[in-house]
């Protein structure tokens, strides 16, 4: 950033801004503004502003996990603060979705009111997941294997996920007996139910004022 130079037109924007004004001042109004203010001239200013400009640094912290705008000398920061940009929370919070629900993030970055970058990025696909069936029931839900391999559920959170070689395996192993089903197309038809066993029968026929 130190070889990049701000325009004549940021500088008047930046003028405009910092004192307050309109943006339709003559030349004169603007000048005479900033030495009344803080005395300095426009050429002074736009020296300020250049340095400013080429110390500005974004970066993540791994100690607190956040990202931060701010000045920085070198690998030094003068001034910071928390970034907390929308494009920047927007960004991630689509890279913790799935890729199945949101495969692509676009976004224009403009510059001086005009397009000036398009990023996109794309998610590689995941790989599938596999549940295996017993073929058997409990009520009209799906007996499954449960995860670690300890005995079976019908919750598919609780289920054990298997690559396809691993449920294959199973599969051919057991005669038909088990069955392997994509986690995917299981999560697409599930429907939420309550079990009884969890039930608090306190609540059951009374009102709850406090939630």
């Amino acid at each position: 950033m130190a070889d990049e130079r701000i325009t004549s037109m940021d500088i008047w924007e930046l003028l405009y801004v910092v004192l307050e004004l309109n943006g339709d001042e003559d030349d004169d109004v603007v000048e005479e503004a900033l030495a009344d203010r803080y005395n300095i001239s426009i050429d002074d200013f736009q020296e300020i502003a250049q340095k400013l400009y080429e110390s500005i640094g974004l970066a993540y912290s791994d100690l607190s996990e956040n990202i931060y705008i701010g000045f920085a000398d070198s690998n030094l920061w003068m001034v910071k603060k928390e970034y907390t940009s929308n494009f920047i929370n927007v960004l991630i919070d689509w890279m913790g979705r799935p890729a199945s629900k949101a495969p692509k993030y676009e976004r224009i970055i403009t510059k001086e009111g005009k397009p000036d970058y398009r990023v996109v990025l794309e998610k590689l696909p995941e790989e599938e997941s596999y549940l295996v069936w017993t073929k058997k029931y409990v009520g009209n839900s799906l007996l499954l294997w449960r995860e670690g391999r300890a005995g079976y559920t019908t919750d598919i959170d609780k289920a054990h996920r298997f690559t396809y070689e691993e449920a294959k395996k199973i599969q051919d192993g057991c005669h038909g007996d088990h069955q392997l089903i994509p986690l995917s197309h299981l999560n697409a038809i599930a429907t939420r139910q309550v079990h009884s066993d969890h039930l608090d029968r306190t609540k059951v026929g009374k009102e709850v004022k406090d939630v």
